[in-house]
């Protein structure tokens, strides 16, 4: 193993970032590098030319923001905060070619694992050195399940089932905002300095709800005006196209079945497969000259937009505690709707598109 040393490198939206050693291993390996081949944002950039960033970025990114976040929360021994920040650098290891889209339409067709458990399985082979229940820690923090004996709130730090707030979406909210060319409003290291754990769970000051309200509005909106434009979805339907016939073709179901043979599989890698295909190559064609499946056909296509990633999940903002300076050690459930009546009390909607394919 080389000898550990760290670095600083220089991040868009936080200026230096200082990785420690061990992070600084993790990122010269080639799983991590890998990241650099994965677009954030799958196929945007084809309808938003700027959105060019990729997963290695954003997980440099969340790994700093797992620090920042840390300084406002009770100290943790030296040791377990490194792992919490670990686990926010390597929470995007497992994603492959185009990302939530290969997630969602191949993955359940390959019997492949989500990514987050791929992401936890290839931790676990990195040149780190860590005890196994150090690995252990990071793989549940990455996956966001408590184990028992620990805090529950250093599960909630990464990935945050709970109430979907974590370092995850609030990097990944600011870094898309600002390479799409919105503005973005969000104040996440304010949530953040207002942040104490109650009862074993993170809470938040009830002074800033209305900050975390932003940061599920814009997810909202990033969803309806980005991320699920109707260009875009007609793109991923190429794309989809694309991955099921090379999945069938190159048999991808025993490859995922291997511990590391899928993560050579990136976005650029899946257009050179298809452009080499007879069969396929009259979609790449399609794509780089823009004729695009138009609306209104006989695919359908369907997407949950709001505050969480599932129509059968509460709203977020009715599931997060928060106290205040009357009751600084008890936290409550504020509905939007209680907290002001100009909040709605619907978290989503669905929008339902048909495309000529």
């Amino acid at each position: 193993m080389q000898k550990q040393r760290s670095r600083v490198v220089r991040d868009v939206l936080y200026g230096y970032v200082k990785l420690s050693a061990l992070a600084n291993i993790i990122v010269d390996t080639p799983e991590f590098q890998a990241l650099r081949n994965l677009r954030q944002l799958g196929v945007c950039h084809y309808v938003f030319p700027s959105a060019n960033h990729t997963r290695f970025e954003h997980s440099i990114g969340t790994y700093h923001l797992a620090g920042v976040y840390l300084s406002f929360l009770p100290p943790m021994p030296p040791e377990i905060s490194e792992l919490v920040k670990i686990a926010a650098l390597c929470h995007d290891l497992g994603h492959t070619a185009f990302s939530h889209t290969f997630d969602h339409e191949i993955a359940p067709k390959i019997n492949a694992d989500p990514h987050e458990t791929r992401s936890a399985r290839l931790f676990a082979l990195l040149p780190h050195n860590l005890p196994s229940n150090h690995v252990k820690l990071v793989q549940n923090l990455i996956l966001g399940i408590p184990i028992a004996g620990c805090p529950r709130w250093w599960f909630e730090i990464v990935a945050n089932s709970a109430f979907e707030f974590d370092v995850d979406k609030a990097d990944y909210l600011s870094r898309d905002a600002y390479y799409i060319g919105l503005p973005s409003s969000l104040q996440i290291e304010r949530i953040f300095s207002f942040a104490r754990v109650i009862d074993d769970h993170i809470c938040f000051h009830e002074k800033v709800y209305l900050q975390l309200y932003d940061v599920f509005v814009t997810r909202f909106r990033m969803h309806k005006e980005v991320y699920r434009h109707p260009v875009v979805l007609s793109i991923e339907i190429m794309v989809t196209q694309m991955m099921t016939e090379l999945a069938e073709k190159h048999n991808w179901r025993e490859m995922f079945a291997h511990p590391t043979a899928w993560r050579s599989l990136h976005d650029a890698k899946v257009l050179d497969m298809a452009s080499d295909d007879p069969e396929l190559r009259h979609l790449v064609r399609k794509l780089h000259t823009r004729d695009l499946f138009k609306r209104g056909g006989q695919t359908q296509v369907s997407a949950v937009l709001g505050f969480t990633s599932s129509s059968s999940k509460p709203n977020p903002m009715a599931t997060l505690h928060f106290y205040s300076d009357q009751e600084p050690d008890r936290g409550v459930q504020i509905a939007p709707e209680k907290y002001s009546v100009m909040l709605p009390a619907h978290s989503f909607e669905i929008a339902h598109l048909s495309f000529q394919t």
